[in-house]
């Protein structure tokens, strides 16, 4: 994942630091790749996770797993505010979440999803219900672990 990648622009970055509170992040170091399909992006995971997970599982949640848990109203207050406030976003077909992954050894892809994970959920839930598949969506990817 991500083997493909480009210096981000400086609107790139400008949009970037604007969109995440971020601090301690060298978000200027963020370079441009991007996931092909809704599944990829439903199989990345997030720094989220599970308090007991079941044997054999990894314990950090994907967005596939996070997004049905939201939609249903599950999580904490927060995690609801947060998810609404993303549908409203998503709600624009043309809308691209900034999304921000990091390098880590902790999951097996890898990379994990350090910010934005519940416009990545929305993003997914909404698209998922309108049948796309292909989604070719920019996102920011940090080149050393976080």
């Amino acid at each position: 994942m991500f083997d493909q990648r480009r210096p981000a622009t400086a609107e790139e970055l400008a949009q970037l630091i604007a969109s995440f509170d971020a601090t301690g992040l060298k978000l200027e170091e963020a370079e441009m790749s991007e996931i092909d399909t809704l599944a990829a992006l439903g199989s990345m995971h997030t720094v989220l996770a599970a308090s007991d997970p079941p044997a054999g599982t990894e314990s950090f949640y994907t967005i596939a797993k996070l997004a049905p848990i939201w939609a249903a109203g599950g999580g904490s207050a927060h995690d609801q505010d947060s998810y609404r406030r993303a549908l409203a976003r998503v709600a624009d077909p043309g809308y691209e979440p900034e999304l921000l992954f990091a390098p880590t050894g902790l999951t097996s892809s890898g990379w994990w999803m350090i910010d934005a994970i519940h416009r990545a959920a929305a993003f997914y839930n909404t698209r998922l219900a309108a049948g796309v598949t292909a989604i070719h969506l920019r996102v920011f990817v940090l080149p050393r672990p976080v």
